[in-house]
């Protein structure tokens, strides 16, 4: 028997179980979103979604990667001479 096309995207995790009838089915679930975090200190990153576009998933600023935190450590850094 074939599954929904919906259900055929590898966007959705797979999970096999078992009936109590003994037989085995498969259960599919969504994915949870998971936040982009900061390079240096694993924290979340604000304004960064993990859906629409690519220019929406990132924040518009120098160091997309870095939380403000660390960014402005960085850029504090540069100026002075280090790293």
């Amino acid at each position: 028997m074939m599954v929904r096309p919906m259900l055929r995207a590898r966007s959705k995790t797979r999970k096999r179980t078992r009936t109590p009838g003994g037989k085995l089915k498969t259960h599919y679930k969504k994915r949870n979103n998971v936040k982009r975090k900061c390079k240096i200190c694993g924290k979340p990153i604000h304004g960064a979604s993990s859906r629409g576009s690519k220019s929406q998933k990132r924040p518009s600023r120098t160091m997309p990667e870095l939380c403000a935190r660390c960014m402005r450590k960085e850029i504090i850094a540069k100026v002075r001479g280090g790293a």
